[in-house]
């Protein structure tokens, strides 16, 4: 299946610094989230002895 002209059309939304700072953002949240899902999975296994 050939490729379009607008193939690659959803990036040309990154031109725009606002949008680039929003998924940014948006990524940087998501990662400090998961960070501390885990961290607190870890503590919790290190005061109780159980997996959750």
């Amino acid at each position: 299946m050939p490729l379009g002209i607008n193939s690659h059309a959803w990036a040309s939304s990154l031109r725009f610094r606002d949008f680039r700072l929003f998924w940014a953002s948006t990524l940087l949240y998501l990662l400090g989230t998961r960070m501390e899902h885990v961290a607190v999975g870890w503590l919790v296994f290190e005061i109780t002895g159980w997996a959750v």
